[in-house]
């Protein structure tokens, strides 16, 4: 469904810019900026009420999926930054809260379709079997049963 937001929730920490808002939940201040525009209405439905606080659970009701659906990726990095000539090092987090209902309904398709080729491929190799019990065995058996 091409409504759903792919990422329903993204956070970067520490809070630098101003894309980022006081808590560096991106998706909620674009919103806020652009949440009136017709094209992201269906996004911000899910955007605008987010916080540091959401839950996969809240976030997937709010966009209609099944909580299965909804895949949180985190990353923190301590790295070194300078700022105003001296160096420190920073704790640099990512969150990103990540819906995939197309990846699992592609998933399921195809093992659906692979499992069928696996039933046909199966019916194919007992039917060639059973030609090779005729050949080699009923043949063989019935010439020795006319012998006697």
């Amino acid at each position: 469904d091409t409504d759903i937001p792919f990422v329903l929730f993204l956070q970067i920490l520490p809070v630098r810019c101003g894309f980022q808002g006081n808590n560096g939940v991106v998706t909620q201040v674009f919103c806020d900026n652009f949440g009136e525009i017709d094209t992201f209405e269906t996004f911000c439905s899910v955007w605008g009420t987010s916080n540091e606080s959401s839950s996969i659970v809240a976030l997937a009701e709010r966009a209609g999926v099944r909580t299965g659906e909804v895949i949180t990726w985190t990353n923190s990095e301590i790295s070194s930054i300078g700022i105003n000539g001296t160096i420190s090092e920073e704790l640099f987090n990512t969150t990103a809260m990540i819906q995939e209902s197309f990846t699992v309904q592609k998933a399921n398709t195809y093992s659906f379709i692979l499992q069928l080729l696996l039933i046909l491929f199966t019916l194919f190799g007992l039917s060639v079997l059973r030609a090779d019990a005729a050949r080699l065995v009923l043949g063989p058996l019935r010439r020795m049963l006319k012998i006697v």
